[in-house]
């Protein structure tokens, strides 16, 4: 509307008019004026904590203090009414400055002491004397004043307040204190007050004699009192919890029985509703008790402080610390909730028995509400932009729309007296100039259109943006309503239309939207409208509810139809489209269909025709889909599938979701859908089912629809389409009714590929293997293509005998599930990494037949085991490679070795030079025999500090272990030679030591070495340097303990001048059998102090291992036979005897050595090298001094054994038994039983 407002943001935070905090203040004026300036500056910036119950309030407050001259009406009492309770004094003052105590006593006395008998008489009365001493001070009489009125006060010097000087002085801080203590005290009764007068009289309004004007003016004003206050939020709280008091009582008065109401509901529906906009609201002070109101009017003024009330919060948020960016959009969207609130309240209370105000002066009052709200919050923000009040802005939109019907309807009446009635009421004066607009409006008719029109594109407008299109649509058909009754049709045509289409869309059925229909109709135009035309036929026919009207109707349409063009199409795309119920079909009883390529596929289908007529050259047009995107996009419900699974060989039908469906197209390597090649990529297959052109009848029609199926896969019903009228109109069937999922099954057996279980092949052999396959179909005459990945390493013998890593196989034509199973020849050749071990390797080969692929993994281990190793002979490098033949069926082949070489790449020499050739030392080849391990032996022709690149080749055949007897077996045998190449880097450090080891006997006249028997390993070291010199070596063995028991652990060597040296170690073999050689280590030797040196012995302790030295052990590998142990009869009974008995047969004298060890005994290895010692020195056992807890047994024992020698233990008991025996009761004990023992 065109109504401007005359009034910003700024003039509406200047309109509250506050309760002020009254302070009287009486006596002296002089120099007190200041005083009252600072207080009421101070009160009204800083905010204050106020503790309510105990608790701080949640809002703190201030203070709009102003002082005025005493009078007793204005102090608390009981006299006090609730209208009264807002303009008494929170606090009286009365100020003294008096020079002198008898100033004080002729001038002020008096007049103090009548102030006080009345403040003082009254309990709740919050009073303060305020002393300035000022003049006191300067008189030198302070101290007397002060003492004067203490003692005339005595009972309350806590309310004497002192000041001095000036408000900078400290003292005017304790009258702000005072004078705030004074003021929270008063406000905790006042409150209290307040509120037990409001809860009481709040459960009253069931009384008679209850009055809702005054309860609704007294909360208002309470509230209005914490707005003064600064607590906008609490002020808040209680406007709208009387909001929700006035919604509770007003319903539960609509059920009250007439005449048994309460005297207030009568007085309510009585009074009437003055013009009155927000803005003159809010200039009104407050809600006059004393007059009774309507709902309307109390609603009225209640929003107004609301809306009044949510601009101030605004304002005082907005100018914090920390605001929200979106404040503005905020509390425009909260104006627009209080106006949609009371009008929609309003509104609906309209229609009940509670109010008086006639229906146009409450769509005046809506317009006027309505509009003030907007512009209200368009101050703030622009309201079409505000998302949070979406369905506010809409609401008022639409009210405002349908407020303007309203006085349309009082101008259309012709009732003058009502339009002149309701020109009187508006003809009141208004601020906002409001009445007068309006009362332009409704007595020009031109002008009252232009503005419904407004109202009607502003609604509208506002629906559609926040995506309410029925709505607007419904507005839209009231307005071309008027607009037809007011004889403008050309504006209500296209609104009607539009008011058509979204009952369609939203798909409501039903007579009322024929009716609609038929009114439309006759304004249309063949030419211009005719899909619409077509289709508003349609649905009358298929939709009115009389049948004679339905055949008239359908006999239009034939005849529109008739008047198209041959080939014209009917194109219903844009709205309103078809009705859904035109034709329908069902499949009744329908069971999964299973069918074979080429085979057809029927399905029977109910078809039901809406139309009154018959319906001639109709089709029905079924389209069954594989499942792809496409169909899954379009259903809610699963869908299925069938897959194939390569590791079980069956076919499984499985249940789909959408969300299913591309992560099953990703992992496709697993399991292929619909048996068909997951190689290339192909288009969704449909399937499309139609019958031949015949007439349907009014109602229920038995149809067929056939077609040949041609390709395999699960087809599911995807559309059901009818044409109609020879093709010229085609339409969608959506919901076709099934008992069952229409699915039909194009499939067959799919093809398979398998090789037959085997023993694991042998790599470098010719292998054969049996590939069977299954048709799972029909096959005529195809090839399988057999290929392996180069890398493989994979040979295929091919028809003509060539070998590649691909060949193909020829099929003869195959039957259904039919079997061919033919002969696969292949060779793996062996490399480095499958000769070095045993394990078995997986290679993979791939066959493809009939655009399938198989992948299958053959199990291949090397035929020939090969290790090998370097050593040295003088100053030549030896290459040994080590031969074995693989276990199990290996051992039927015997392989036959032609040729071997290595050659070394010189990395100086050039390019055109040939590499030079490995001396081989075992030119005899020979054959390889199954389990024995055959060596080649080569001189390198290189030796460097550097690794050397060479090249080995082996050439060899292969033969049959036993010799063939049948001729078939010999047919089959291929011949062929077969080549081991492998590349690698050879490096031979420089080595400064060739040792030799020997194993001997210490048994005289013994040849082989026994298990528990000493032996003898010598070793003999020879120099490699070409200058040997003299030099000490350290020579260390180590072995597995389970085999060796090593006597003699490390030795010092010397070397002589011709680099040779010799040495024995003492040794004993534990188990009998082939045993290895211990292992020899050599180190430099680190001197400690001057080395003792003996004929061939030099003590540990002044020798230590170094450095360790590279050295080559000549006999490395080699192995020991060790006999078992020896047994005859007489052994086991000496062995009982122990070695004692031993020592004491052989001689009768025997060297004993005593060792004291009760200083420390020595660790295990002083025993290994001490025992040996003096063994050699001829000694026969060790007298052991020590404790009894001694570990004489175990290690030590058996080291003592094995040299023969025998453990005294010597435990020292003697010297506590001579203190036991000084004891009486020991005296039996002593030698000399007569010895006095002196203590």
């Amino acid at each position: 509307m065109d109504q401007k407002w005359n009034y910003d943001l700024a003039s509406l935070l200047r309109v509250h008019k506050p309760h002020y905090v009254n302070v009287t203040c009486k006596g002296s004026d002089n120099g007190f004026v200041a005083y009252q300036h600072a207080i009421t500056s101070r009160f009204a910036t800083h905010q204050i904590v106020w503790k309510r119950y105990g608790k701080p309030f949640p809002c703190p407050l201030t203070f709009p203090i102003r002082f005025c001259a005493f009078d007793e009406n204005l102090c608390f009492g009981p006299h006090m009414t609730q209208a009264d309770l807002p303009n008494i004094a929170y606090l009286h003052l009365y100020v003294i400055d008096s020079a002198s105590v008898d100033e004080y006593r002729t001038s002020v006395r008096h007049n103090v002491s009548e102030w006080f008998a009345k403040v003082s008489s009254k309990s709740d009365v919050q009073w303060l004397i305020v002393v300035d001493s000022t003049r006191a001070k300067e008189k030198k009489n302070r101290a007397g004043l002060m003492e004067k009125l203490k003692h005339d006060f005595s009972k309350h010097t806590s309310r004497l307040v002192e000041v001095s000087e000036s408000v900078e002085h400290g003292s005017f801080t304790g009258l702000v204190q005072a004078v705030q203590n004074a003021l929270l005290t008063h406000l905790d009764i006042l409150t209290g007050t307040w509120e037990a007068s409001l809860n009481g009289s709040r459960g009253k309004y069931t009384d008679m004699n209850w009055n809702l004007s005054a309860y609704c003016s007294s909360t208002m004003e309470y509230a209005r009192l914490y707005w003064s206050l600064g607590a906008l939020e609490h002020a808040m709280t209680i406007y709208d919890e009387l909001d929700l008091f006035l919604v509770d009582i007003i319903n539960e008065m609509c059920d009250v029985e007439a005449g048994k109401e309460p005297r207030w509901v009568v007085s309510m529906r009585a009074a009437g509703l003055p013009f009155r906009s927000l803005y003159s609201s809010f200039e009104q002070p407050k809600l006059d008790c004393k007059k009774d109101h309507g709902l309307v009017a109390i609603r009225h003024f209640l929003v107004a402080q609301q809306i009044l009330l949510s601009l101030y919060l605004y304002h005082s948020r907005h100018r914090s610390r920390g605001a929200a960016p979106s404040m503005r959009v905020d509390f425009a969207a909260l104006v627009l909730r209080y106006a949609k609130h009371v009008l929609n309240t309003a509104m609906r209370q309209s229609r009940i028995a509670l109010m008086n105000v006639s229906p146009a002066c409450l769509a005046c009052w809506s317009l006027v509400v309505s509009g003030e709200a907007l512009h209200i919050a368009g101050l703030l923000a622009d309201p079409s932009t505000v998302d949070g009040a979406a369905a506010s802005v809409c609401a008022i939109q639409t009210q405002r729309f349908f407020s303007m019907l309203e006085l349309a309807d009082v101008l259309e009446s012709g009732s003058s007296k009502t339009r002149d009635s309701l020109l009187e009421w508006l003809s009141v004066e208004d601020s906002s100039g409001v009445s007068e607009f309006l009362r332009e409006m409704l007595q020009t008719p031109n002008s009252f259109a232009h503005q419904l029109s407004k109202a009607h594109d502003a609604a509208t407008s506002t629906l559609l943006q926040w995506g309410r299109g029925r709505q607007a649509a419904h507005i839209g058909w009231k307005m071309a309503e008027w607009l037809r009754a007011n004889g403008r049709d050309a504006g209500a045509l296209p609104l009607e239309l539009r008011f058509i289409s979204s009952m369609l869309e939203s798909g409501v059925k039903s007579q009322a939207v024929v009716d609609v229909m038929k009114r439309v109709v006759p304004f249309l135009k063949d030419d211009i409208d005719y899909d619409r035309l077509l289709a508003y036929r349609l649905f009358m026919a298929v939709h009115e509810s009389d049948d004679e009207e339905r055949k008239k109707i359908a006999e239009d349409l034939m005849a529109q139809i008739s008047r198209m063009k041959p080939g014209e199409k009917i194109n219903l795309t844009e709205p309103p489209g078809f009705p859904k119920n035109l034709i329908q079909a069902s499949v009744g009883g329908f069971t999964p269909l299973v069918q074979i390529p080429n085979g057809r596929v029927s399905m029977d289908f109910l078809v039901t025709s809406s139309l009154p007529i018959p319906i001639d050259n109709f089709c029905l047009r079924v389209k069954l889909r594989e499942v792809d995107e496409h169909v899954l996009s379009r259903r809610k419900q699963p869908v299925y599938d069938v897959q194939f699974s390569e590791r079980d060989q069956i076919c499984r039908v499985v249940t789909l979701h959408r969300h299913h469906y591309h992560s099953r197209r990703k992992s496709h390597s697993h399991s292929h859908s619909h048996s068909k090649s997951p190689v290339e990529p192909r288009h969704s297959e449909e399937l499309l089912l139609t019958c031949p052109n015949q007439v349907i009848e009014p109602g229920q029609n038995e149809i067929t629809v056939s077609a040949l199926a041609k390709t395999r896969g699960c087809f599911i019903l995807d559309r059901v389409q009818a044409t109609l009228f020879d093709g010229a109109l085609t339409v969608d069937i959506d919901d076709v009714v099934t008992r069952r999922f229409v699915t039909v099954f194009v499939q067959s057996t799919p093809n398979k590929l398998w090789i037959d279980d085997s023993k694991d092949l042998l790599a470098g052999v010719i292998q054969r293997v049996n590939v069977t396959i299954e048709a799972g179909s029909s096959v005529d005459c195809s090839k399988i293509d057999v290929r392996a990945d180069i890398t493989e390493g994979i040979e295929f013998m091919g028809t003509d005998g060539e070998w590649s890593s691909n060949i193909s196989v020829d099929i003869p034509p195959l039957g259904v599930s039919a079997r061919h199973t033919f002969e696969l020849v292949l060779c793996l050749l062996m490399d480095a990494g499958l000769t070095a071990s045993p394990a078995i390797r997986k290679a993979k080969i791939s066959f493809e037949w009939l655009g399938r692929v198989w992948s299958v993994e053959l199990p291949f281990i090397a035929l020939l085991i090969m290790t090998s190793s370097t050593s040295l002979l003088e100053n030549k490098t030896l290459f040994e490679l080590e031969i074995a033949r693989a276990v199990g069926h290996a051992e039927e082949w015997t392989v036959v070795l032609e040729n071997a070489t290595i050659e070394a790449i010189d990395p100086k020499a050039a390019e055109d030079v040939p590499n030079h050739l490995g001396k081989l030392i075992n030119r005899d080849l020979g054959e390889l025999i199954p389990n024995v391990v055959a060596s080649l032996v080569w001189i390198l022709p290189l030796s460097g500090e550097l690794p050397i690149s060479h090249k080995l080749s082996i050439d060899y055949r292969v033969k049959p272990t036993k010799e063939t007897e049948s001729q078939d077996e010999r047919k089959d045998f291929i011949d062929r030679l077969y080549t081991y190449r492998e590349a690698f880097d050879l490096h031979v450090p420089k080595v400064g030591y060739e040792l030799c080891a020997q194993m001997l006997s210490q048994q005289p006249g013994a040849q082989l070495c026994r298990a528990g028997a000493a032996c003898d390993l010598v070793i003999s070291l020879r120099s490699l340097s070409s200058t040997p010199f003299v030099e000490t070596l350290y020579i260390v063995l180590d072995a597995d303990e389970k085999l060796w028991t090593l006597t003699e652990r490390a030795k010092v060597l010397h070397v002589k001048e011709s680099g040779l040296g010799q040495i024995a170690f003492s040794v004993m073999p534990c188990a009998a059998g082939f045993l290895p050689y211990p292992s020899i280590s050599v180190y430099s030797c680190k001197t400690l102090g001057v080395p003792r040196l003996g004929e061939n012995y030099t003590e540990g302790v002044d020798m230590l291992p170094g450095v360790p030295l590279l050295s080559f052990l000549r006999t490395a590998g080699k192995q020991i036979r060790v006999l078992a142990a020896s047994q005859t009869d007489s052994e086991p009974a000496e062995q009982k005897r122990g070695l004692k008995h031993k020592l004491a047969v052989s001689s009768s004298f025997q060297s004993i050595v005593h060792l004291d060890l009760k200083g420390a005994p020595p660790i295990m290895s002083v025993y290994e090298w001490l025992f040996p010692l003096l063994r050699k020195m001829g000694a026969h056992g060790v007298l052991m001094e020590y404790e009894d807890m001694f570990p004489y047994s175990g290690d030590l024992a058996r080291l003592a054994a094995d040299n023969s020698i025998e453990i005294i233990p010597l435990v020292q008991t003697f010297g506590h038994m001579e203190f036991i025996l000084k004891y009486p009761a020991y005296a039996e004990l002593r030698e000399n039983m007569t010895a006095v023992s002196h203590f």
